[in-house]
Formats: C-alpha cells, sequence, structure tokens
C-alpha cells in the first residue's frame, strides 16, 4: 500500500504544478488575474489576490481548473509515472 501523503504536501504539489504551468506558457501573476477577469471567472481578481491566493497553497481545484482554462492549458502533466511524492 501507498504512504499516504499529507493534505499540505497535496496543496504544495499543486501550486508547483500550476506555478509551472505558468512558467511554461510565460504567464505572470498580471497577465493570469487578467486571463481570468477576461473569462469573467472572477471580476474581482488582481495581481496581489492571485499571487497571494497561489503562493499560499490554499486554493481549491476549481480555482486551479480556472486558471489552467484561462492560460490555454487543456493538458497538465500531474507529475510521472510512478511518482507518488
Amino acid at each position: 500500500m501507498a504512504e499516504r501523503i499529507p493534505n499540505n504536501e497535496w496543496s504544495q504539489r499543486a501550486k508547483r504544478i500550476l506555478k509551472a504551468e505558468m512558467q511554461r506558457r510565460g504567464v505572470s501573476y498580471k497577465e493570469l488575474a487578467e486571463m481570468l477577469r477576461a473569462r469573467g471567472a472572477n471580476t474581482s481578481a488582481n495581481e496581489a489576490n492571485i499571487r497571494n491566493q497561489i503562493n499560499r497553497a490554499g486554493f481549491s481545484a476549481g480555482f486551479f481548473i480556472e486558471c489552467c482554462l484561462a492560460m490555454g492549458s487543456y493538458l497538465v502533466r500531474l507529475g510521472e509515472p510512478g511518482d507518488d511524492s
């Protein structure tokens, strides 16, 4: 049986994946906030709010998906096969 991973570690992994996707696409926090507002998904999104939300790694799966779709990231690598850490 695989070792149980604490929720905080999953949150940190989600943060790393989202930041990596931003870097891969060359998207800044400011640009991501603009993309989210343009989609009408989060009309109050601004650079500081988005930066804080991502860096504290307490965001929902819905926010993660919303950000990926706003950036045009329809395929996201969650990890390598067999990589449970």
